[in-house]
């Protein structure tokens, strides 16, 4: 058995989880493990078993460490995908199943807010990374002296998009899974649009627990997409059809830099590239055949 380690807040981590393992030819041999408050929410959309960790077992150093011994030891697991930090979300894997290989898919991560998190930077590296982001030439540089890295620059999207519509009216989706003060930034964004363009549309709501995941889904109903710059918001980006307009309001993450990505993405002129999630799988499975 092998375990896709998707930790972290919102619907990013599980929803790239889901995107890559609906491709991965082994998903049937794979246990997602998620931290992600909405996983409860979207659980029954997993293409493979999927296992949430209560809040409680991460308040505890201690406990968080037993529960994951537990869990290698319970389900077998011969490798760990993470899909998260090369060392965990705080260093866990420099400290637990020493001897299982890890395989890294990396996000930007900002590695100066890392090194503060974790107890040992040097600790245990992965046999070998994918980052799905450009990273920072410290990061890459300090990685590249222990892990084989690969680069997939492509945005990797849980696409269950529904054939395209063409709309003549405005019709205004928000897409958010982050905290209330943040979707209130949003629905301000969606207010004065509907004040410039004069439409009395009411705005539609994307929120976990919702009944409305994954968005892509729905995509093609609306002509103005308003979100954040996360990873996933910005590769959904890559379906937009004319009619369709995203409008991204970068939100302040420690480990994360959403400003860059929006930046990234203006900068390529929002150039459309194919979703990459069948290559990721791809990646996965060929460094599991090297065991």
């Amino acid at each position: 058995m092998y375990l896709y380690y998707a930790m972290g807040g919102g619907l990013g981590h599980i929803t790239r989880a889901f995107a890559i393992m609906e491709k991965c030819s082994l998903n049937s041999s794979f246990r997602i493990l998620t931290s992600s408050s909405s996983a409860p929410a979207v659980a029954k959309h997993s293409p493979c078993n999927i296992d949430h960790l209560s809040p409680d077992i991460q308040k505890s150093r201690k406990k968080y460490y037993q529960f994951l011994r537990e869990y290698i030891a319970k389900y077998k697991i011969q490798a760990i995908v993470l899909d998260t930090f090369y060392a965990g979300l705080i260093g866990e894997w420099n400290e637990v199943a020493l001897e299982t290989p890890t395989f890294l898919i990396g996000r930007y991560l900002n590695f100066g807010e890392y090194q503060k998190k974790i107890r040992d930077i040097n600790g245990k590296f992965p046999v070998e990374a994918l980052f799905i982001e450009k990273q920072n030439k410290d990061y890459f540089n300090f990685l590249a002296q222990h892990t084989k890295i690969s680069t997939l620059y492509k945005p990797i999207i849980l696409n269950k998009m529904i054939n395209s519509k063409n709309h003549s009216a405005i019709k205004i989706a928000v897409v958010h899974s982050g905290n209330s003060s943040e979707n209130e930034k949003l629905d301000e964004i969606a207010q004065n649009i509907i004040k410039k363009e004069k439409t009395s549309e009411s705005i539609e709501y994307f929120r976990p627990g919702h009944n409305t995941y994954p968005f892509s889904k729905y995509l093609n109903s609306f002509t103005h997409i308003i979100s954040g710059a996360g990873y996933n918001s910005v590769a959904l980006a890559n379906l937009a059809l004319d009619y369709q307009k995203f409008i991204f309001h970068p939100f302040e993450r420690k480990f994360d830099d959403q400003k860059l990505r929006l930046k990234r993405y203006l900068d390529n002129n929002n150039k459309k590239m194919d979703n990459g999630a069948e290559e990721a799988a791809l990646w996965i499975e060929k460094c599991l055949q090297k065991l």
